[in-house]
């Protein structure tokens, strides 16, 4: 993977997913790849100039359409967002690298794989620990009732190196925590 950040930063990656009940293929979709520093802020928008230009990625559509999939709105609109916030952030790194980068995350970390591998069941109750150490990642939920998973969060060095996410990222979720169908 090629997202090189300049040097004597102190960034670091999180690459977040969306929990996916009623897509047919997947369990888990691609929410995004984004720089974080370890003081609880991020850089977004760095490249005002930057232009999403469809046609450098449109040999992945195909991919992106079931991988990466926006859930209010067009996928473009979504993919050009997340390209114009998160990976202008990224110096030296294309539009077609940095999607070609985050589907290569998503495929090696195959959380539908781990979901399905290991029996986990929609509508049942979970401790958020275990499901932090099985999917070695933490947790959003919904703010409604804290219990409902929205996205699963996984912190990656510049090195893809996956490590335990700061403190600050230990998502909303109460204790236990449920993947509602």
């Amino acid at each position: 993977m090629n997202l090189i950040v300049g040097a004597g930063t102190t960034l670091f990656l999180i690459f977040v997913q969306f929990w996916a009940p009623n897509n047919t293929k997947l369990n888990f979709t691609i929410h995004g790849l984004w720089p974080e520093y370890f003081n609880n802020s991020y850089p977004e928008y760095c490249n005002k100039s930057a232009i999403f230009n469809i046609s450098q990625i449109q040999y992945l559509i195909p991919i992106l359409d079931v991988e990466w999939v926006s859930y209010n709105g067009s996928n473009i609109d979504f993919w050009k967002h997340e390209y114009l916030k998160h990976a202008t952030c990224f110096p030296n790194v294309s539009e077609e690298q940095f999607f070609l980068d985050t589907l290569h995350l998503f495929d090696n970390t195959d959380s539908t794989n781990t979901f399905q591998s290991n029996n986990i069941k929609t509508n049942q109750t979970y401790q958020k620990n275990y499901l932090n150490q099985l999917f070695n990642g933490t947790f959003q939920c919904s703010e409604n009732n804290n219990q409902s998973i929205l996205t699963l969060w996984q912190c990656y060095d510049l090195n893809l190196n996956q490590f335990s996410c700061p403190i600050w990222i230990d998502g909303s979720c109460s204790e236990n925590i449920t993947f509602q169908s």
